[in-house]
């Protein structure tokens, strides 16, 4: 059943209650990379007084503009700002915020970060509890945020609302942070809150989806190396045909994760958008 909430968004900045803690508002950045638009979140508890904003995204001032309106709305003061990994449409909005409201910044690559996360640190405020899970993959930094109260986790571009994300970091990595992802849903469903595309009530049916689709890549490759083909462009060329130069890195290099999964050896990771 999908969650209640127009996709896309009517316009940029406009906040909707997604679930009983998280306000979702679609940062005006849409391109080729971000489809719509990055997702920003907050995080509070309703009639109490602090809140957390994940990925401010854009340095655009109406979109953080809007981040500290809805709070306000809603009687929230930003007591932590939450970034998922540095990438370009997700980390830039964070030390403006910073600098209009005092709050820290929480992310796992240091050089953005007043505090460093690592796996498994809780961050508690104004009754939400939010446990850091690393989800490497799509970037080596990147972690999700997992309530367990409500049972959602926003999983940055790790996992996406639609369709599997650019992979920047190693195949390796990713498989594990998706069985990871997958192992909160074993008992309940677990609401999707991604960092780009709608919102979703069942993480297990995307994370599946995209893992099929990277299992599919591997046994594409697989198959090709075996027929001779081992060089990235001619296996780009082949696995994704027409894929214009604005891709085209991505692709090769989730080709390079796939080929050195198969062999075994370590993907240097890539800093994209």
């Amino acid at each position: 059943m999908p969650i209640d909430v127009p996709w896309p968004p009517r316009a940029p900045s406009l906040p909707a209650v997604v679930t009983r803690s998280a306000v979702h508002l679609l940062a005006p950045n849409a391109t080729a990379w971000t489809y719509e638009g990055t997702n920003s979140w907050l995080l509070g508890i309703p009639g109490r007084s602090g809140c957390l904003v994940v990925d401010p995204g854009t340095q655009e001032p109406r979109h953080l503009d809007a981040i500290l309106t809805t709070a306000r709305s809603r009687g929230w003061t930003v007591a932590g700002i939450l970034v998922t990994h540095n990438h370009d449409d997700h980390a830039p909005g964070a030390p403006e915020l910073r600098r209009a409201t005092g709050a820290p910044v929480y992310a796992y690559d240091a050089a953005i970060a007043d505090v460093v996360l690592a796996d498994g640190d809780r961050i508690r405020v104004e009754g939400l509890d939010v446990e850091v899970l690393h989800t490497p993959g799509h970037s080596a930094d990147s972690v999700s945020f997992w309530l367990p109260r409500e049972r959602s986790v926003l999983t940055g571009d790790t996992i996406l609302g639609r369709r599997a994300s650019a992979l920047f970091g190693s195949l390796a990595d990713f498989l594990t942070s998706a069985d990871r992802l997958r192992a909160l849903s074993r008992e309940e469903p677990v609401t999707l809150l991604p960092g780009h595309g709608p919102p979703l009530p069942d993480a297990t049916a995307v994370i599946d989806r995209v893992v099929e689709v990277r299992h599919r890549r591997l046994d594409e490759v697989a198959r090709l190396v075996e027929a001779g083909v081992t060089e990235i462009g001619p296996l780009t060329d082949t696995i994704y045909p027409g894929v214009d130069d604005l891709r085209r890195p991505a692709a090769e290099h989730a080709v390079r994760a796939a080929l050195d999964h198969l062999i075994g050896a370590p993907v240097a990771p890539v800093h994209q958008h």
